[in-house]
């Protein structure tokens, strides 16, 4: 256990300077090829995304973070950068982050929704 949540804080080290709509050649090639057909992709998405509310409610927001992280780089993947269900886990992340005090990370994600879509509605 700890030597994934090293892992998990090694890799949140490396990607604080990066986009979250960053996909790195490797991160799209994995995701889109082998047993990940674009059924697998949505499958994935949304079991990632339902997996995001479960840990919310229970206060986990830490591995609720990293279930949205999950569902964002399937969803980009299918959908691309500027489409409603990749908006819709940036407005999740930033009330993630929000409920973890980190608001700096939380304008990040707000912002993006707010380009998007134009509008934001910030719960605490």
């Amino acid at each position: 256990c700890g030597a994934l949540k090293e892992k998990l804080n090694r890799r949140r080290r490396k990607s604080v300077g990066q986009s979250p709509d960053f996909i790195t050649e490797e991160d799209r090639s994995r995701l889109s090829g082998g047993n990940n057909t674009r059924y697998r992709l949505h499958e994935n998405a949304k079991t990632s995304y339902e997996a995001f509310f479960d840990c919310a409610e229970t206060g986990d927001y830490e591995t609720a973070q990293h279930h949205l992280q999950h569902a964002l780089r399937a969803r980009l993947t299918i959908y691309g950068a500027g489409h409603s269900r990749v908006t819709e886990v940036h407005e999740a992340m930033g009330h993630t982050a929000v409920m973890q005090g980190d608001t700096e990370k939380a304008d990040y994600h707000f912002n993006i929704v707010q380009t998007r879509r134009g509008n934001v509605t910030i719960s605490a």
